[in-house]
């Protein structure tokens, strides 16, 4: 079922996010994949705001923004 939904975006690049470089591949991928929103409930992803011109939202507001108005 996800094959049909799914894009599988190579990540050519890599970057710097001192708050937590563990997260530094999760911020890539969503900036190689031209994302809308980056989801997650990671706090570290706060100072990520200043880095993208992505929306970075938890699980909840996500629901609420986007789900919710496609029901």
């Amino acid at each position: 079922m996800l094959e049909s939904i799914i894009e599988i975006v190579p990540v050519e690049s890599s970057l710097e996010f001192p708050r937590d470089q563990k997260d530094a591949k999760f911020i890539a991928c969503a900036i190689s994949s031209r994302a809308d929103f980056l989801i997650s409930g990671d706090k570290d992803f706060s100072e990520a705001k200043k880095l993208l011109a992505i929306s970075i939202l938890s699980v909840a507001q996500f629901k609420t923004l986007v789900c919710e108005k496609l029901s």
